[in-house]
């Protein structure tokens, strides 16, 4: 089982997110956060697997909370939720150490997508363009592996 949390400063986001990821059967939501200091010390235990993390919310952003957890853990997964859909964004998460990026806008069928980052770890991401959302392989910080973008 993947145990995930959720950290959101919207109440609602956290819980509809929280709802379709109870869809998956292999992910349980085993927690949901407010802010990144609410969620800090059930981030860096053990028990947790990979986290949505928002990229806005008011104590710190997203992106300075995942750098913070792969310094402490680099092995952690993190899946940044954004309304910003720009390449700019999606670039920015990626830099951070994040393993995807869904964008609030994204549907159901996307959520199940941010599952299958939870399941394997990809560096893979999610991102909106005019043509709806274009999967592009990444970079991850650190690791050295570099694979091809696929449009």
């Amino acid at each position: 089982m993947i145990r995930v949390v959720l950290v959101d400063d919207h109440v609602v986001v956290r819980s509809g997110f929280a709802q379709l990821l109870s869809l998956e059967d292999d992910l349980e939501v085993i927690g949901q956060y407010s802010s990144a200091a609410q969620a800090w010390s059930a981030l860096i235990c053990d028990d947790v697997n990979v986290a949505v993390i928002d990229i806005a919310m008011p104590d710190e952003n997203g992106l300075s909370l995942v750098k913070r957890l792969r310094a402490q853990k680099p092995q952690f997964r993190a899946i940044i939720l954004s309304i910003y859909d720009t390449p700019t964004f999606v670039q920015s998460a990626l830099d951070a150490g994040a393993s995807g990026y869904l964008t609030k806008r994204c549907g159901a069928g996307r959520v199940s997508a941010g599952g299958a980052l939870c399941r394997y770890g990809r560096a893979l991401s999610l991102r909106r363009c005019n043509s709806g959302f274009t999967r592009r392989r990444a970079t991850r910080p650190g690791t050295g592996n570099s694979h091809p973008t696929r449009t």
